[in-house]
């Protein structure tokens, strides 16, 4: 009797084992301005863009020195608001804190700008309520997209950094 309690124990946890979801592994070597710059190219606003410098991080992310990599693209155009940036953290418990930081952002950005970018280019506000942050790895991604966009800018992201 003992056998057989002993192997419906052992079979009831391999198989709880095997249904766990697996994480998926992300790549921790892509360097953050060709991440950013190869899953930008696939959006609508890739004709027309330029790199944020370390102004952007100064004024808009309280000058962190947390990651240890990051770029920035923003268009060009006045009336198109398309950005999109890459932090790469050295570890997980910094990850989590430029996820933070980046999520703060599109929030002070959204409370900050949702009037002003009503009055020129109400066509855009839709990117700003839709923006979004997430986290591939030690990677910590945001987008101020069009849903199209967004979805194929972070799809590739996740395709690069799963190769």
């Amino acid at each position: 009797m003992r056998k057989i309690i002993c192997f419906i124990l052992v079979t009831a946890i391999m198989l709880s084992l095997a249904s766990c979801k697996k994480t998926q592994e992300f790549r921790d070597d892509y360097d953050c301005a060709d991440l950013l710059a190869k899953a930008f190219d696939k959006t609508s606003a890739a004709s027309d863009y330029k790199v944020l410098g370390d102004e952007h991080i100064k004024y808009n992310f309280d000058n962190t020195t947390l990651d240890d990599d990051h770029s920035f693209l923003a268009s060009t155009p006045t009336t198109d608001i398309s950005e999109a940036g890459v932090f790469h953290a050295p570890n997980r418990a910094i990850r989590k804190e430029l996820s933070e930081l980046a999520e703060d952002y599109l929030e002070d950005y959204f409370e900050e700008k949702e009037a002003f970018i009503a009055s020129y280019a109400p066509q855009e506000l839709e990117k700003l309520k839709n923006a979004e942050t997430r986290v591939f790895g030690n990677y910590v991604v945001y987008a101020i997209l069009s849903d199209e966009d967004r979805d194929i800018f972070f799809d590739t992201i996740e395709r690069l950094l799963a190769e």
